[in-house]
């Protein structure tokens, strides 16, 4: 019943302020579920325009009880139904951001992650510095560079 506890959407540290600042960088409408200020509620937050939703949404009898902006009260089976309801959509980014503890990491470890390492300081913009970078040459107004596919690129300097 409560699976979203596993998504990276659901957010168990952030209160009402959290959600709000971290909904500033998303989406109108993708949503995060956290906590309620009421014991045994949860709070489904998102943003609409310059303002902030907060659903009430309570568990009971094995379905979702939702309470809407306007004070209807529904009730769902599936927390995506709740969310074609509210006409929202759940964060998908990274489960770290916002405080998911409860959250399984997934994709290489962190510093094994492959590839060749990245050039030491100082040298990115040396002839073979890192594979892909093209050299570049200097003027006083203009410089010049080379394309991905080798020809040369004049470019004026601001």
């Amino acid at each position: 019943m409560e699976s979203f506890k596993s998504e990276s959407f659901w957010k168990p540290a952030f209160g009402r302020g959290e959600a709000e600042s971290f909904l500033q960088a998303q989406a109108e409408r993708v949503c995060v579920i956290r906590p309620s200020s009421q014991a045994g509620a949860y709070s489904l937050t998102y943003r609409l325009g310059a303002s902030y939703q907060h659903n009430k949404l309570d568990v009971a009898n094995g379905q979702f009880v939702v309470r809407d902006t306007r004070g209807a009260i529904r009730e769902f089976r599936r927390i995506e139904d709740v969310l074609t309801h509210l006409g929202v959509s759940k964060y998908t980014g990274p489960a770290e951001a916002g405080g998911n503890y409860n959250a399984i990491p997934t994709g290489p470890p962190i510093g094994g992650g492959g590839g060749p390492p990245p050039p030491p300081p100082g040298n990115m913009g040396r002839p073979g510095a890192a594979p892909g970078r093209a050299p570049m040459q200097r003027s006083a107004s203009t410089f010049r560079t080379r394309s991905p596919a080798g020809s040369p690129m004049m470019q004026r300097r601001e």
